[in-house]
């Protein structure tokens, strides 16, 4: 699959909460159908949230009821209903080139969601492009994981935006591939007579979540015979 045929829109999708109003995050398909990650803060407090699709010629919502949260991560997985969106795209768990444990820093990336600046109604979806610069591990409250900090700015709305690659190097399969989730926004202010402010994203590295992704059916079991 080329780069230009590929439909981001046809994989992303904007969060609500159940109870109505302005949407709380973005989500994503990865690896199959009826499985979209966003970042757990999006669904916080939240037991069941409205995903709509706004790629098809009619807009569609569909009701979630099935959420997992990461223990340590600010990750969430949401389980569509069975059956829904079966023709949706998805994006892959991007993986390294053979040589690297991770990717490395300077990688070229890029981010499709839906921050709510500018006040346009209905929200535009918006394409990020940087790299990743810095790669640490996040420690904040409960959250431990490992994290990228990205080239370009994260806003209200863009969590649980999808990190896929953007590197010629990885050819017309790289924006197959996810590498992480945005999940945070950092402000840094310099200490210049004149200050300024610069802010990045930061995002939990799908990698790193590889494990928890695959015991994810398992997890689903267990969340339903707990209800």
């Amino acid at each position: 699959m080329k780069n230009a045929v590929i439909h981001l829109g046809a994989r992303v999708f904007m969060i609500f909460p159940e109870s109505g109003g302005p949407p709380i995050g973005t989500g994503f398909n990865i690896e199959r159908p009826g499985l979209v990650l966003t970042a757990a803060h999006v669904v916080e407090n939240q037991k069941y949230v409205l995903i709509t699709n706004t790629f098809k010629p009619t807009i569609e919502t569909l009701l979630v009821t099935k959420i997992i949260r990461h223990p340590k991560a600010d990750v969430a997985a949401l389980f569509l209903p069975d059956g829904a969106w079966k023709d949706m795209e998805n994006f892959k768990i991007g993986i390294p080139r053979s040589g690297y444990r991770d990717f490395p820093v300077g990688t070229e990336i890029a981010s499709y969601g839906y921050p709510m600046i500018g006040g346009e109604q209905p929200i535009p979806a918006r394409y990020m492009k940087g790299h990743i610069q810095r790669k640490f591990e996040y420690k904040k409250i409960h959250y431990q994981y490992q994290a990228f900090e990205l080239g370009f700015p994260a806003f209200a709305g863009q969590s649980g935006s999808p990190v896929f690659l953007d590197d010629v190097l990885y050819a017309s399969d790289g924006r197959n591939q996810a590498v992480g989730i945005v999940t945070e926004s950092v402000v840094y202010e310099t200490e210049e007579e004149e200050k300024s402010t610069v802010r990045w994203a930061i995002a939990a590295s799908l990698l790193s979540l590889r494990e928890w992704l695959e015991d994810i059916d398992e997890l689903k079991f267990e969340h339903e015979t707990h209800e």
